[in-house]
């Protein structure tokens, strides 16, 4: 069903990084935006964020930088761990920028690159709002 709904909404394939299409292709995971992973109940994104990959695990106290070059070995250890890694081949959508566009979700859980690093959130005054604070385990 995911897959269905991201090739008709966003015109993104989901194969597996394991699959036929993916080995014979040869294609460079670092050209891909991002990665989607599952075990058992579990899932989260690989996301590329600017020039940046970032690990969007709600089991994580924050967000986790992953640099290019680590890239093919973290999503290889992924799979030995037992995840299945999907890719999502094309283009993901940008942020939301005009107002009809953040109606669609609340404006403060879309982050920009500087506040997952200084672990804040939210824009103008909510700046200095620690976002990882009242977070547990799995927080959504």
């Amino acid at each position: 069903m995911l897959r269905a709904a991201l090739q008709k909404d966003f015109n993104l394939s989901l194969p597996s990084v394991s699959s036929s299409e993916m080995r014979e292709g040869n294609k460079d995971l670092t050209t891909l935006p991002g990665f989607i992973l599952n075990r058992d109940n579990h899932w989260f994104a690989i996301r590329l964020i600017n020039e940046n990959f970032w690990v969007l695990d709600s089991l994580k106290e924050q967000p986790e930088r992953i640099s290019h070059f680590r890239l093919a070995a973290e999503i290889q250890a992924y799979t030995t761990q037992g995840y299945s890694v999907f890719a999502a081949d094309g283009s993901l959508p940008p942020p939301p920028k005009e107002q009809w566009e953040l109606e669609r979700g609340r404006a403060e859980y879309w982050w920009k690159e500087e506040d997952l690093i200084k672990g804040r959130s939210g824009s103008g005054a909510q700046l200095s709002t620690d976002v990882w604070r009242n977070l547990g385990s799995g927080a959504r």
